[in-house]
């Protein structure tokens, strides 16, 4: 049995006797950077949970960068690599619509209302400025995306697809958090074949990009229109190809996708198991609940 989780605590929930002996786990990081207190807090949660049956060997982490992988390794986990949970969205849903979608805005701000943790009040020398609305997960930490006077905000909840369609009639998207998890938006701006313009950052966003694809401003208001202005220039000159940051974004994808294959195809054979992987990874991971979030994220203006 192989137990794919999205965090390691929630098997908290879970009875260690309805759990086979010869179990092995897969846990990703949705959320936000991990420091080694953190991360060991996990395996605590496991060996909790699990109450002691199975080995920290079998606890594999699927890691947003290289050095979460080495620091899950260090503290045991050591079948654990870097398999970036932004690999597995779907993206024939995130995509370029073609050269005959105007483009309205000149950035797209994909963010939930919360002035600390999004900063999304950088974007307020924006002029020509779309915002899609995210559900408010810090009430205390409260932002009125209105004072940003967007052409364009959703009232209520769009679907990806519609979000899509957004990002297609947008130049550039903007993503502004100081520390985050994979960060959904940010691959979707790149696989709708749009540069990010970025704060510096780590958590796992950081691992998609390159000098090809994105411009790292400074945390102001001023670096954030100096770097939107930037993109839009590189893509004028051609230094940005909105097919390459997507086949870029793609290629990736698949090669993080093959990685967690072979690992899974290795564990399966120590097994003993005959399933083939490819098969339980279409039906269960491309398929199934494990990426509901990434292919079908809540974009609302509330809850």
């Amino acid at each position: 049995m192989v137990v794919m989780e999205g965090l390691a605590n929630s098997l908290r929930v879970w009875s260690s006797e309805n759990i086979p002996a010869n179990s092995w786990f897969y846990f990703t990081n949705p959320m936000y950077p991990y420091r080694r207190e953190e991360l060991a807090q996990h395996v605590s949660f496991f060996m909790e949970a699990t109450e002691g049956r199975f080995p920290v060997e079998r606890l594999v982490h699927l890691a947003n960068d290289e050095a979460q992988a080495r620091l899950a390794c260090d503290l045991g986990m050591t079948r654990s690599f870097c398999c970036n949970q932004n690999c597995w969205i779907d993206y024939s849903v995130f995509c370029i619509m073609g050269e005959w979608k105007q483009k309205r805005f000149d950035l797209v701000l994909n963010t939930r209302p919360e002035r600390s943790l999004k900063r999304p009040h950088l974007a307020a020398a924006v002029d020509n400025l779309c915002v899609i609305k995210g559900a408010l997960h810090r009430k205390e930490d409260y932002f009125e995306l209105e004072e940003l006077r967007p052409r364009y905000i959703n009232k209520e909840y769009i679907s990806p697809v519609e979000v899509n369609d957004l990002l297609n009639m947008s130049r550039v998207g903007g993503i502004f958090s100081a520390a985050e998890g994979a960060c959904y938006a940010s691959s979707e701006y790149l696989l709708a074949g749009l540069p990010v313009v970025s704060t510096p950052c780590s958590g796992g966003r950081e691992f998609w990009y390159s000098e090809r694809n994105s411009i790292i401003c400074e945390p102001t208001v001023e670096g954030v229109l100096a770097g939107v202005k930037g993109a839009i220039e590189c893509l004028e000159k051609g230094a940005f190809s909105p097919s390459s940051i997507r086949a870029e974004h793609v290629k990736l994808s698949n090669l993080l996708r093959v990685r967690f294959i072979e690992s899974f195809a290795g564990i399966l054979s120590e097994m003993g198991s005959c399933a083939d992987p490819h098969v339980i990874v279409r039906s269960y991971l491309l398929g199934g609940e494990f990426i509901r979030r990434s292919r079908y994220p809540r974009y609302a203006d509330n809850g």
